[in-house]
């Protein structure tokens, strides 16, 4: 697969977690880092393809983190997640510049690749890596994708 993985939680246990549930879908894993300050380093020395950033590291804010990745990695591709849940963060996520929001609760029967992987609108080049659509527009669009690729392969 190829995509290297940054993990950003401030919680040890669910970064453990994370990292076996992404080691076993084959990613290889960046780094970790319990803060935004450590994530913002370890995404610039290790240059990761994606991150799974928590909405809530301590004092941190994931969606703050988000938008702070994008201005300095746009090509980074973010998928914000949470323990709790709250239909506005599909919207917030969406204005950080994330790829998408998945609770953490659906991780593991979440399509991780539909969100590190380019659209099929930016492999054509209609949209930049981190152009941002809309939590809805985005989950449509990457549906589709997936839609495409399943036709096409039978």
């Amino acid at each position: 697969m190829d995509v290297r993985v940054l993990i950003v939680d401030d919680a040890g246990v669910f970064r453990a977690v994370a990292r076996e549930l992404l080691v076993r879908r084959g990613y290889a894993i960046a780094g970790e880092a319990s803060c935004a300050r450590d994530a913002l380093a370890l995404a610039e020395r290790t240059a990761p393809d994606a991150a799974l950033v928590d909405v809530s590291l301590g004092e941190d804010d994931g969606f703050a983190l988000a938008w702070q990745l994008a201005q300095t990695r746009p090509e980074l591709a973010v998928l914000m997640t949470s323990a709790s849940f709250d239909e506005d963060f599909y919207h917030r996520a969406a204005a950080s510049r994330a790829r998408g929001y998945v609770p953490k609760q659906e991780l593991a029967a979440a399509d991780l690749s539909a969100f590190w992987r380019p659209s099929l609108a930016e492999e054509s080049g209609v949209l930049g890596a981190g152009d941002g659509l809309g939590p809805r527009r985005g989950t449509e669009l990457a549906i589709d994708a997936v839609r495409l690729r399943l036709d096409r392969v039978g």
